[in-house]
Protein backbone atom coordinates (compact mmCIF):
# COMPACT_ATOMS: atom_id res chain seq x y z
CA UNK A 1 0.00 0.00 0.00
CA UNK A 2 1.33 3.42 -0.90
CA UNK A 3 2.29 5.74 1.93
CA UNK A 4 1.53 9.43 1.45
CA UNK A 5 4.03 12.13 2.40
CA UNK A 6 2.63 15.63 2.79
CA UNK A 7 5.51 17.90 1.91
CA UNK A 8 9.04 18.86 2.82
CA UNK A 9 9.78 21.63 5.29
CA UNK A 10 12.85 23.60 4.31
CA UNK A 11 14.09 25.48 7.38
CA UNK A 12 16.70 28.12 6.61
CA UNK A 13 18.69 29.57 9.50
CA UNK A 14 20.05 33.11 9.18
CA UNK A 15 22.03 35.30 11.57
CA UNK A 16 20.06 37.62 13.80
CA UNK A 17 22.31 37.96 16.85
CA UNK A 18 21.00 40.06 19.74
CA UNK A 19 22.87 42.97 21.33
CA UNK A 20 24.31 40.90 24.18
CA UNK A 21 26.20 38.50 21.93
CA UNK A 22 29.83 38.58 20.98
CA UNK A 23 31.03 39.99 17.70
CA UNK A 24 33.71 38.59 15.43
CA UNK A 25 32.52 36.27 12.70
CA UNK A 26 28.92 36.37 13.93
CA UNK A 27 29.09 32.93 15.49
CA UNK A 28 27.94 32.85 19.12
CA UNK A 29 26.28 30.54 21.58
CA UNK A 30 24.49 33.54 23.10
CA UNK A 31 21.99 35.76 21.33
CA UNK A 32 19.51 34.29 18.87
CA UNK A 33 19.01 33.17 15.30
CA UNK A 34 16.14 33.97 12.96
CA UNK A 35 14.71 30.68 11.71
CA UNK A 36 12.65 30.90 8.55
CA UNK A 37 10.48 27.93 7.60
CA UNK A 38 8.93 27.81 4.14
CA UNK A 39 6.16 25.32 3.49
CA UNK A 40 4.33 24.54 0.31
CA UNK A 41 6.68 26.33 -2.04
CA UNK A 42 10.10 25.96 -3.61
CA UNK A 43 12.79 28.04 -1.96
CA UNK A 44 14.04 30.59 -4.52
CA UNK A 45 17.65 30.07 -3.44
CA UNK A 46 17.42 26.30 -3.36
CA UNK A 47 19.61 25.95 -6.40
CA UNK A 48 22.54 27.52 -4.60
CA UNK A 49 22.13 25.69 -1.28
CA UNK A 50 23.38 22.13 -1.12
CA UNK A 51 20.73 19.68 0.01
CA UNK A 52 17.74 22.03 -0.37
CA UNK A 53 14.54 20.23 -1.32
CA UNK A 54 11.61 21.58 -3.30
CA UNK A 55 8.21 21.11 -1.65
CA UNK A 56 4.62 20.56 -2.71
CA UNK A 57 1.49 22.63 -2.11
CA UNK A 58 -0.18 22.56 1.30
CA UNK A 59 -3.22 20.21 1.05
CA UNK A 60 -6.67 21.76 1.34
CA UNK A 61 -7.49 19.78 4.50
CA UNK A 62 -4.78 21.58 6.50
CA UNK A 63 -5.88 24.82 8.19
CA UNK A 64 -3.09 25.49 10.71
CA UNK A 65 0.66 25.02 10.85
CA UNK A 66 2.09 24.83 14.36
CA UNK A 67 5.80 25.22 15.06
CA UNK A 68 7.09 24.28 18.51
CA UNK A 69 10.69 24.91 19.53
CA UNK A 70 11.96 23.50 22.82
CA UNK A 71 15.17 22.70 24.69
CA UNK A 72 16.22 22.16 28.30
CA UNK A 73 17.73 25.65 28.65
CA UNK A 74 15.06 27.80 26.98
CA UNK A 75 11.40 28.71 27.28
CA UNK A 76 9.32 26.71 24.78
CA UNK A 77 8.18 28.70 21.75
CA UNK A 78 4.85 27.82 20.11
CA UNK A 79 3.57 29.60 17.02
CA UNK A 80 0.31 28.82 15.19
CA UNK A 81 -0.15 30.14 11.66
CA UNK A 82 -3.43 29.91 9.74
CA UNK A 83 -2.96 28.45 6.26
CA UNK A 84 -6.60 27.83 5.32
CA UNK A 85 -6.93 28.40 1.57
CA UNK A 86 -3.19 28.98 1.12
CA UNK A 87 -0.82 27.01 -1.07
CA UNK A 88 2.26 28.14 0.84
CA UNK A 89 3.39 29.97 3.95
CA UNK A 90 6.62 31.41 5.36
CA UNK A 91 7.15 31.40 9.13
CA UNK A 92 10.03 33.17 10.88
CA UNK A 93 10.91 32.62 14.54
CA UNK A 94 13.58 34.22 16.69
CA UNK A 95 15.16 31.30 18.58
CA UNK A 96 17.81 31.59 21.33
CA UNK A 97 21.15 30.13 20.33
CA UNK A 98 22.27 26.95 22.00
CA UNK A 99 22.47 23.18 21.58
CA UNK A 100 19.66 20.68 21.09
CA UNK A 101 16.91 22.94 19.74
CA UNK A 102 14.01 20.61 18.90
CA UNK A 103 11.94 22.07 16.06
CA UNK A 104 8.58 20.31 15.71
CA UNK A 105 6.33 21.24 12.79
CA UNK A 106 2.73 20.00 12.81
CA UNK A 107 -0.11 20.36 10.29
CA UNK A 108 -3.61 20.52 11.82
CA UNK A 109 -7.09 20.24 10.38
CA UNK A 110 -10.07 22.46 11.23
CA UNK A 111 -10.85 20.34 14.31
CA UNK A 112 -7.36 20.81 15.73
CA UNK A 113 -6.25 17.27 14.93
CA UNK A 114 -2.60 16.82 14.01
CA UNK A 115 -2.56 15.05 10.65
CA UNK A 116 1.12 15.45 9.75
CA UNK A 117 4.26 16.13 11.75
CA UNK A 118 8.00 16.26 11.41
CA UNK A 119 10.88 17.37 13.57
CA UNK A 120 14.59 17.96 13.71
CA UNK A 121 17.07 18.73 16.48
CA UNK A 122 19.69 21.37 15.65
CA UNK A 123 22.40 23.37 17.40
CA UNK A 124 22.08 27.12 16.83
CA UNK A 125 25.24 29.22 17.12
CA UNK A 126 24.30 32.28 15.07
CA UNK A 127 25.80 30.90 11.87
CA UNK A 128 23.67 30.53 8.71
CA UNK A 129 22.56 26.99 7.96
CA UNK A 130 19.68 24.99 6.56
CA UNK A 131 17.93 21.78 7.56
CA UNK A 132 15.21 19.76 5.92
CA UNK A 133 12.30 18.39 7.98
CA UNK A 134 10.18 15.72 6.34
CA UNK A 135 6.56 15.77 7.51
CA UNK A 136 4.84 12.39 7.50
CA UNK A 137 1.15 11.61 8.00
CA UNK A 138 0.04 10.57 11.47
CA UNK A 139 -2.89 8.80 9.82
CA UNK A 140 -2.34 5.72 7.68
CA UNK A 141 -5.93 5.57 6.42
CA UNK A 142 -8.78 8.09 6.31
CA UNK A 143 -12.54 7.63 6.63
CA UNK A 144 -15.26 10.20 5.93
CA UNK A 145 -18.95 9.65 5.09
CA UNK A 146 -18.51 12.14 2.22
CA UNK A 147 -15.72 10.06 0.69
CA UNK A 148 -15.89 8.47 -2.77
CA UNK A 149 -17.60 5.13 -3.31
CA UNK A 150 -14.24 3.48 -3.95
CA UNK A 151 -10.94 4.60 -2.45
CA UNK A 152 -7.59 3.32 -1.26
CA UNK A 153 -8.27 5.29 1.98
CA UNK A 154 -4.66 6.52 2.23
CA UNK A 155 -5.24 10.05 0.91
CA UNK A 156 -6.96 12.63 3.12
CA UNK A 157 -8.62 14.09 0.01
CA UNK A 158 -9.98 10.68 -1.06
CA UNK A 159 -11.05 8.87 2.14
CA UNK A 160 -13.07 5.70 2.43
CA UNK A 161 -16.76 6.07 3.24
CA UNK A 162 -16.80 3.37 5.89
CA UNK A 163 -14.58 2.09 8.67
CA UNK A 164 -15.28 -1.39 7.35
CA UNK A 165 -13.68 -0.50 4.02
CA UNK A 166 -10.62 0.95 5.76
CA UNK A 167 -10.21 -2.18 7.90
CA UNK A 168 -10.31 -4.32 4.76
CA UNK A 169 -7.20 -2.48 3.55
CA UNK A 170 -5.50 -2.08 6.92
CA UNK A 171 -2.42 -3.78 8.25
CA UNK A 172 -1.16 -4.03 11.82
CA UNK A 173 0.10 -0.90 13.60
CA UNK A 174 -1.83 1.53 11.44
CA UNK A 175 -3.69 4.68 12.49
CA UNK A 176 -7.19 5.05 11.02
CA UNK A 177 -8.53 8.62 11.24
CA UNK A 178 -12.33 8.81 11.15
CA UNK A 179 -14.02 12.14 10.43
CA UNK A 180 -17.21 13.45 12.03
CA UNK A 181 -20.40 11.64 11.06
CA UNK A 182 -22.48 8.60 11.97
CA UNK A 183 -21.20 5.16 11.04
CA UNK A 184 -23.91 2.54 11.47
CA UNK A 185 -25.60 -0.38 9.79
CA UNK A 186 -27.61 1.96 7.55
CA UNK A 187 -24.33 3.44 6.25
CA UNK A 188 -23.10 -0.09 5.42
CA UNK A 189 -20.80 -0.72 8.36
CA UNK A 190 -20.31 -4.42 9.04
CA UNK A 191 -20.32 -4.95 12.82
CA UNK A 192 -18.49 -5.90 14.89
CA UNK A 193 -15.48 -3.92 13.78
CA UNK A 194 -12.53 -6.25 14.41
CA UNK A 195 -9.40 -4.16 14.86
CA UNK A 196 -5.96 -5.52 14.03
CA UNK A 197 -3.09 -5.53 16.53
CA UNK A 198 -1.57 -2.12 17.08
CA UNK A 199 -4.42 -0.26 15.37
CA UNK A 200 -5.21 3.27 16.54
CA UNK A 201 -8.81 4.21 15.76
CA UNK A 202 -8.68 8.00 16.03
CA UNK A 203 -12.01 9.80 15.77
CA UNK A 204 -11.29 13.32 14.59
CA UNK A 205 -14.74 14.90 14.87
CA UNK A 206 -14.84 17.59 17.56
CA UNK A 207 -16.88 16.96 20.71
CA UNK A 208 -17.14 13.22 20.04
CA UNK A 209 -19.06 13.93 16.82
CA UNK A 210 -17.62 10.79 15.20
CA UNK A 211 -20.34 8.29 16.13
CA UNK A 212 -19.85 4.53 15.68
CA UNK A 213 -23.23 2.89 16.34
CA UNK A 214 -24.12 -0.81 16.04
CA UNK A 215 -27.61 -0.35 17.52
CA UNK A 216 -30.49 -2.31 16.06
CA UNK A 217 -33.78 -0.95 17.40
CA UNK A 218 -36.26 -3.68 18.38
CA UNK A 219 -33.74 -6.41 17.68
CA UNK A 220 -30.50 -8.00 18.81
CA UNK A 221 -27.55 -5.69 18.17
CA UNK A 222 -24.09 -6.91 17.25
CA UNK A 223 -21.08 -5.84 19.30
CA UNK A 224 -19.55 -2.60 18.07
CA UNK A 225 -15.74 -2.84 18.40
CA UNK A 226 -13.55 -5.86 19.16
CA UNK A 227 -10.00 -5.08 20.24
CA UNK A 228 -6.64 -6.74 19.71
CA UNK A 229 -3.22 -6.38 21.34
CA UNK A 230 -2.03 -2.77 21.42
CA UNK A 231 -5.24 -1.23 20.06
CA UNK A 232 -6.07 2.39 20.95
CA UNK A 233 -9.55 3.91 20.54
CA UNK A 234 -9.66 7.65 21.05
CA UNK A 235 -12.08 10.55 20.66
CA UNK A 236 -15.05 8.39 19.57
CA UNK A 237 -18.68 8.06 20.50
CA UNK A 238 -19.36 4.32 20.57
CA UNK A 239 -22.96 3.09 20.85
CA UNK A 240 -24.63 -0.27 21.02
CA UNK A 241 -28.07 -1.71 21.66
CA UNK A 242 -29.75 -4.85 22.98
CA UNK A 243 -27.69 -7.88 24.10
CA UNK A 244 -24.32 -6.51 22.97
CA UNK A 245 -21.04 -4.90 24.02
CA UNK A 246 -19.84 -1.50 22.79
CA UNK A 247 -16.10 -2.27 23.22
CA UNK A 248 -14.45 -5.58 24.14
CA UNK A 249 -10.72 -5.84 24.77
CA UNK A 250 -10.89 -9.47 23.58
CA UNK A 251 -8.34 -10.71 26.16
CA UNK A 252 -5.77 -8.22 24.84
CA UNK A 253 -4.35 -5.03 26.31
CA UNK A 254 -6.09 -2.04 24.73
CA UNK A 255 -6.50 1.66 25.53
CA UNK A 256 -9.79 3.56 25.42
CA UNK A 257 -9.23 7.29 25.86
CA UNK A 258 -11.45 10.36 25.59
CA UNK A 259 -14.48 8.39 24.38
CA UNK A 260 -18.22 8.59 25.01
CA UNK A 261 -19.63 5.07 25.41
CA UNK A 262 -23.43 5.01 25.18
CA UNK A 263 -26.24 2.50 25.55
CA UNK A 264 -29.77 3.11 24.30
CA UNK A 265 -31.28 3.69 27.73
CA UNK A 266 -34.81 2.44 28.20
CA UNK A 267 -35.39 2.08 24.46
CA UNK A 268 -33.63 -1.29 24.49
CA UNK A 269 -35.17 -4.74 24.60
CA UNK A 270 -35.21 -7.51 27.19
CA UNK A 271 -31.53 -8.42 27.12
CA UNK A 272 -28.58 -6.90 28.94
CA UNK A 273 -25.91 -4.80 27.27
CA UNK A 274 -22.46 -3.63 28.37
CA UNK A 275 -20.38 -0.56 27.70
CA UNK A 276 -16.88 -2.03 27.98
CA UNK A 277 -15.86 -5.62 28.69
CA UNK A 278 -12.35 -5.89 30.17
CA UNK A 279 -10.42 -9.15 30.42
CA UNK A 280 -6.79 -7.95 30.36
CA UNK A 281 -4.53 -5.18 31.68
CA UNK A 282 -6.31 -2.58 29.57
CA UNK A 283 -6.80 1.13 30.30
CA UNK A 284 -9.97 3.22 30.18
CA UNK A 285 -9.33 6.92 30.74
CA UNK A 286 -10.95 10.35 30.42
CA UNK A 287 -14.21 8.92 29.08
CA UNK A 288 -17.93 8.79 29.88
CA UNK A 289 -20.05 5.64 30.07
CA UNK A 290 -23.80 6.00 30.36
CA UNK A 291 -27.30 4.74 29.49
CA UNK A 292 -26.76 1.00 29.80
CA UNK A 293 -30.14 0.34 31.41
CA UNK A 294 -31.98 -2.35 29.48
CA UNK A 295 -32.33 -6.04 30.27
CA UNK A 296 -33.73 -8.31 32.96
CA UNK A 297 -30.51 -8.27 35.01
CA UNK A 298 -29.58 -4.74 33.96
CA UNK A 299 -27.03 -3.03 31.79
CA UNK A 300 -23.43 -2.52 32.96
CA UNK A 301 -21.12 0.37 32.28
CA UNK A 302 -18.01 -1.81 32.67
CA UNK A 303 -17.55 -5.51 33.38
CA UNK A 304 -14.15 -6.76 34.56
CA UNK A 305 -13.77 -10.52 34.18
CA UNK A 306 -9.99 -10.93 34.47
CA UNK A 307 -6.72 -9.07 34.25
CA UNK A 308 -5.68 -5.91 36.07
CA UNK A 309 -7.22 -3.07 34.08
CA UNK A 310 -7.02 0.59 35.04
CA UNK A 311 -10.11 2.80 34.94
CA UNK A 312 -9.32 6.43 35.66
CA UNK A 313 -10.60 9.93 34.99
CA UNK A 314 -13.87 8.44 33.74
CA UNK A 315 -17.51 9.26 34.52
CA UNK A 316 -19.63 6.12 34.91
CA UNK A 317 -23.20 7.22 35.57
CA UNK A 318 -26.78 6.58 34.48
CA UNK A 319 -26.39 2.81 34.07
CA UNK A 320 -28.02 -0.02 36.02
CA UNK A 321 -24.59 -1.10 37.28
CA UNK A 322 -21.55 1.13 37.11
CA UNK A 323 -18.64 -1.32 37.40
CA UNK A 324 -19.09 -5.06 38.06
CA UNK A 325 -15.95 -6.99 38.99
CA UNK A 326 -16.18 -10.77 38.53
CA UNK A 327 -12.44 -11.43 38.28
CA UNK A 328 -9.06 -9.80 38.17
CA UNK A 329 -7.91 -6.87 40.30
CA UNK A 330 -8.84 -3.59 38.62
CA UNK A 331 -7.77 -0.13 39.68
CA UNK A 332 -10.87 2.10 39.60
CA UNK A 333 -9.56 5.38 40.90
CA UNK A 334 -8.48 8.90 40.13
CA UNK A 335 -11.51 11.22 40.35
CA UNK A 336 -13.87 8.90 38.46
CA UNK A 337 -17.53 9.71 38.94
CA UNK A 338 -19.25 6.53 40.16
CA UNK A 339 -22.65 8.01 40.81
CA UNK A 340 -26.33 7.81 39.85
CA UNK A 341 -26.20 4.20 38.65
CA UNK A 342 -29.65 2.79 39.37
CA UNK A 343 -28.72 -0.42 41.20
CA UNK A 344 -25.05 -0.47 42.22
CA UNK A 345 -22.12 1.83 41.49
CA UNK A 346 -19.37 -0.74 42.16
CA UNK A 347 -20.00 -4.46 42.69
CA UNK A 348 -17.20 -6.77 43.87
CA UNK A 349 -17.60 -10.52 43.41
CA UNK A 350 -13.94 -11.47 43.72
CA UNK A 351 -11.30 -12.25 46.32
CA UNK A 352 -9.18 -9.38 45.03
CA UNK A 353 -8.68 -6.10 46.81
CA UNK A 354 -9.96 -3.31 44.58
CA UNK A 355 -8.31 0.10 44.55
CA UNK A 356 -11.23 2.55 44.29
CA UNK A 357 -9.60 5.54 45.96
CA UNK A 358 -10.21 9.19 45.17
CA UNK A 359 -13.50 8.75 43.38
CA UNK A 360 -16.72 10.77 43.39
CA UNK A 361 -19.74 8.89 44.82
CA UNK A 362 -23.35 9.51 45.85
CA UNK A 363 -22.38 9.34 49.52
CA UNK A 364 -19.34 10.28 51.60
CA UNK A 365 -18.20 7.87 52.80
CA UNK A 366 -19.69 5.53 50.19
CA UNK A 367 -22.49 3.28 51.42
CA UNK A 368 -21.50 -0.39 51.52
CA UNK A 369 -23.59 -3.55 51.63
CA UNK A 370 -23.22 -7.27 50.90
CA UNK A 371 -25.03 -10.42 49.81
CA UNK A 372 -26.86 -12.79 50.38
CA UNK A 373 -29.62 -10.41 51.42
CA UNK A 374 -28.96 -8.50 48.20
CA UNK A 375 -27.73 -4.96 48.04
CA UNK A 376 -30.36 -2.22 48.06
CA UNK A 377 -30.79 -0.17 44.93
CA UNK A 378 -28.65 2.92 44.99
CA UNK A 379 -25.84 1.52 47.16
CA UNK A 380 -22.35 2.73 46.30
CA UNK A 381 -20.38 -0.47 46.99
CA UNK A 382 -21.78 -3.99 47.03
CA UNK A 383 -19.69 -7.02 48.11
CA UNK A 384 -20.49 -10.70 47.85
CA UNK A 385 -20.54 -12.27 51.33
CA UNK A 386 -18.53 -15.28 50.12
CA UNK A 387 -15.46 -13.31 49.09
CA UNK A 388 -12.49 -12.04 51.02
CA UNK A 389 -11.62 -9.09 48.79
CA UNK A 390 -12.17 -5.53 49.96
CA UNK A 391 -12.80 -2.21 48.28
CA UNK A 392 -10.58 0.70 49.29
CA UNK A 393 -12.67 3.82 48.76
CA UNK A 394 -10.55 6.18 50.81
CA UNK A 395 -10.23 9.74 49.55
CA UNK A 396 -13.87 9.69 48.43
CA UNK A 397 -15.83 12.86 47.69
CA UNK A 398 -19.52 13.43 47.08
CA UNK A 399 -20.97 14.23 43.69
CA UNK A 400 -22.21 17.78 43.22
CA UNK A 401 -25.68 16.40 42.38
CA UNK A 402 -25.75 13.03 44.15
CA UNK A 403 -28.50 10.48 43.53
CA UNK A 404 -29.23 9.68 47.17
CA UNK A 405 -31.59 6.85 48.15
Amino acid sequence: MKKAILFIVLALFSINVSCGSSGGSGSSSSGSSAVTIRLGQSDPSAGSIAGAVNSLAIPSGITTIRVTVSADDMVTIIKDVSVAGLDSVTITLDIPNGPGRRILVEALDVSGNVLYSGESVVDLTGEPRQVTITMSPLCSLYVDPAGPAESDCDDINFPCRTITAALAQADTNMTICVAAGTYNIDSFEDFPLNLLAGTTLRCTGTGHSTIIDSTVINGISPDTIIGAEGVTIEGCTVRTGDSSIAISDNEAIITVDDCSIQGVGLEGGAFDSTGINLTADSTVSNSTITDFLQGEVGGEGIIVSSGNPTITGTSITGNDYGVRVFGGAPVVSGNNTLSCNNRIDLENVTNSDIDARNNIWDHTPPTESSYPDSCPAGVDVCNSDVITGTVDFSGSTQAAAPCLE
